[in-house]
Order: C-alpha cells, then structure tokens, then sequence
C-alpha cells in the first residue's frame, strides 16, 4: 500500500485515473481528510437527516 498526500482532491482524482489508466492496477482508493470543524459539521448535517436503516423503524 501507498500512501500520498496532495494540495486538493482534484489532483487526488486526477493522480488516481492517471494510475488506473495504465491498466496494471485495476483498484484504486482515495480518501480524502478533512478537518476536525469540517468532520463536526458533518456528524451534526448527520444527526439531522433522520435516516432509518432498513428494519430499524
């Protein structure tokens, strides 16, 4: 496994199609970070959607 960091997720995009296209690595996985604000906002968008799983109503 490699791991890379790069200034932004389109260069991240961009280095992972780049990659594939050669064909000899058929699976590529990018995983952007954010911060901890961003991260906080996001668990408070989640806690707010009301999503249910299947199942579980």
């Amino acid at each position: 496994m490699e791991i890379a960091t790069l200034p932004d997720n389109v260069s991240a995009t961009a280095l992972s199609m780049a990659i594939l296209a050669g064909g000899s690595i058929k699976i590529s996985r990018t995983t952007p970070l954010m911060s901890l604000n961003d991260g906080m906002e996001a668990m408070e968008k989640a806690s707010k959607l009301g999503y249910k799983p299947p199942g579980n109503f």
